[in-house]
């Protein structure tokens, strides 16, 4: 073999070992877990089923009375789900107020998918939603929870049901630890399974749906769809 077949044949092999070299760097940052690219990844192919999951579960999903609107209807228009211990359902939060107020006429659910292997306290203030909830005072706890981060410390749900006015405080915690809210929290995260949920904020309405945080213009933009 001569000198320029020798230099052809490792020049060659060079390319082989870098575009090796590439494939295994692009796998590794597509299978990555939390790296940015498997995120990129997952909430578009999770964004690109929502259409035909929606339909499939519409009647479903949109029958909930965790509602925050106070409009006489019996569906929702656009369904969140979230978690009360995420940053982004946060953020989102005050932008569904607003739509709220310049929207008189939207109608928003709430559906509980707390993420309990990164947030410990979801799920508890979930059951503490659910059996406000129980004695109409949904909305009220529900933004409390949002606004103010101290129940995350001291986990005192009595306290946050005493400000928002729920009457029966007996009957609150005895629901706290009782089965029915535990059914009811189990529902709505298999609900959101079927759905395809793996992240918080999830909005659904009738025609497909968005995932993560949403500006305001973002969620008028939905219930524009909706109509």
């Amino acid at each position: 073999m001569g000198k320029e077949d020798k230099n052809k044949k490792a020049t060659s092999w060079s390319g082989h070992l870098l575009n090796l070299g590439l494939v295994a760097v692009l796998f590794y940052a597509v299978s990555m877990p939390g790296g940015p690219l498997r995120t990129r990844l997952t909430v578009w192919w999770a964004q690109a089923r929502l259409p035909v999951l929606v339909e499939e579960h519409w009647q479903a999903l949109a029958a909930t009375s965790a509602r925050m609107d106070t409009v006489d209807a019996s569906t929702a228009m656009i369904i969140e789900f979230g978690d009360y211990e995420c940053p982004f359902c946060r953020d989102s939060h005050a932008h569904l107020e607003a739509v709220l107020e310049s929207h008189p006429n939207a109608t928003i659910a709430f559906r509980h998918y707390p993420l309990t292997a990164i947030h410990p306290k979801a799920e508890a203030a979930a059951r503490a939603a659910i059996c406000a909830e129980e004695q109409g005072r949904f909305p009220q706890l529900h933004s409390l929870l949002f606004e103010s981060t101290e129940w995350r410390d001291t986990g005192d749900w009595k306290t946050l049901a005493e400000k928002v006015g729920v009457d029966d405080l007996v009957s609150y915690e005895d629901c706290l630890q009782g089965e029915a809210a535990g059914r009811r929290l189990e529902e709505e995260m298999r609900l959101g399974d079927a759905l395809g949920v793996t992240a918080t904020p999830t909005f659904f309405y009738q025609f497909g749906g968005h995932v993560g945080y949403a500006t305001e213009d973002q969620l008028v933009e939905l219930i524009e769809l909706s109509r």
